[in-house]
């Protein structure tokens, strides 16, 4: 692509990072002690944004959520709040408005994957945001704005029932569904030639 596409510069970013780039130019801003931001769609990831700059680790793996073994039955997150895992509780009607975007009525069915989700990712919130304490701590991806507060409320009697977990939880940032739908990918990805045009370049190491 490069060479299709050259002199034209091309722009390569993970999708978390140009979330949480989004939510920091366009959402929530620069927060005291940075913003974690989970997309939950066919995988969970986070992007992290420490300092008012995205945080992506050493090896450019930061975030990776999915294959943290969570909940007291240690299965990998992804095979419990991933959105396959939600679609086999759907109907085919059910799995249609989903794919659609629109609002997903909270079914049993529905209500059970939020329950086993909300367990499955304070778990892994608790694991990872317990050592960078972010400010905010946002929730977005391909899931219905309903279906993404019913999990943050789920989540919050989870909180409440720390007392009787493995660890507490006192410290807890505020939970929030992210500013964008699709956690504001594209917006993020949009912003990255502005980046690159309007900021000073980085001063060479001596």
């Amino acid at each position: 692509l490069r060479a299709a596409l050259a002199p034209l510069p091309l722009h390569l970013e993970r999708d978390c990072v140009t979330a949480v780039l989004a939510e920091r130019m366009l959402g929530v801003g620069l927060v005291e002690g940075g913003v974690m931001l989970i997309i939950l769609d066919e995988t969970v990831r986070a992007g992290f944004l420490l300092q008012g700059a995205p945080f992506a680790g050493v090896h450019r793996r930061a975030g990776s959520l999915g294959a943290m073994r969570t909940g007291a039955d240690r299965v990998p997150l992804d095979s419990v709040a991933g959105l396959a895992a939600l679609r086999r509780r759907l109907t085919p009607d059910e799995q249609a408005a989903l794919s659609a975007g629109g609002p997903l009525p909270v079914t049993p069915a529905v209500e059970g994957w939020i329950e086993d989700t909300a367990g499955h990712l304070f778990d892994a919130i608790v694991a990872t945001a317990g050592f960078m304490a972010p400010g905010v701590i946002l929730i977005g991806g391909d899931l219905p704005r309903n279906v993404v507060e019913a999990l943050i409320a789920q989540m919050a009697i989870e909180r409440g029932h720390s007392t009787i977990r493995p660890h507490q939880s006192p410290w807890m940032s505020s939970i929030r569904p992210a500013s964008f739908e699709a956690a504001g990918i594209a917006l993020g990805a949009a912003l990255l030639p502005f980046f690159d045009l309007l900021l000073p370049l980085p001063v060479p190491a001596v």
